[in-house]
């Protein structure tokens, strides 16, 4: 952004990003890199801006639900109070938490809610917007169900954990189930979520389309 509103001053640079819970760019961890990376974008935002541009007109639609995402069965007092002698501080931290919940409320929540928001830019743009660091396979998934040019959002209205797929959910590995040590989340997400995700964010993308292409 600072890059481009350098080369553009009189613009507003804008970053939207899209599913990429479980894309990453390698090597990393170094500032110079993070510069390096912000000015290859630059370049191709450059570049986009001097080729051919299709317009996006009206009427604009907005359409935003919330969908409950169930969890898995959370663990019980006695596997937390176990994780207090865990050698990750995570993990420590984590049942620390679950357990002042349990005190506090006497259970532990099975779900949480989960906004999904569609734009429509009459028929010339679908924007999908979805909450968390959603994968790259919502995308996929989304543009073969539905026509038309469409941007699925990640990282948006708020954020809670990954949202995995379920092929991630049988894989396991950080973002389908460690990366719960680092939340306030009580367990990984049961294997609806993927069907919970997508069946909110067709048919609101179907809601904000033309008549005529709905």
């Amino acid at each position: 952004m600072e890059y481009l509103e350098e080369e553009y001053p009189d613009a507003t640079a804008v970053f939207v990003q899209g599913c990429g819970g479980d894309q990453k760019a390698y090597p990393q961890r170094d500032l110079e890199l993070t510069k390096h990376y912000g000015k290859s974008i630059t370049t191709a935002v450059r570049g986009a801006l001097v080729a051919k541009r299709r317009e996006v007109h009206g009427p604009l639609r907005c359409v935003k639900e919330e969908v409950d995402l169930e969890f898995e069965e959370p663990p019980s007092r006695e596997e937390l109070e176990s994780r207090l002698e865990s050698e990750e501080r995570y993990e420590r931290r984590h049942a620390e938490h679950l357990l002042g919940e349990l005190d506090e409320h006497g259970e532990l929540p099975h779900s949480h809610p989960y906004p999904v928001q569609a734009i429509g830019f009459g028929g010339d743009l679908t924007m999908v917007a979805l909450t968390g660091e959603v994968l790259v396979g919502y995308s996929l998934e989304l543009k073969e169900r539905l026509s038309g040019p469409l941007w699925v959002a990640g990282y948006s209205n708020n954020y809670m954990t990954y949202i995995p797929t379920v092929d991630d959910l049988y894989a396991g590995g950080y973002e389908a189930d460690r990366f719960v040590h680092l939340t306030e989340l009580p367990a990984k997400f049961d294997h609806s979520v993927e069907d919970r995700v997508l069946s909110t964010a067709t048919a609101l993308a179907r809601r904000v389309a033309p008549p005529d292409e709905r």
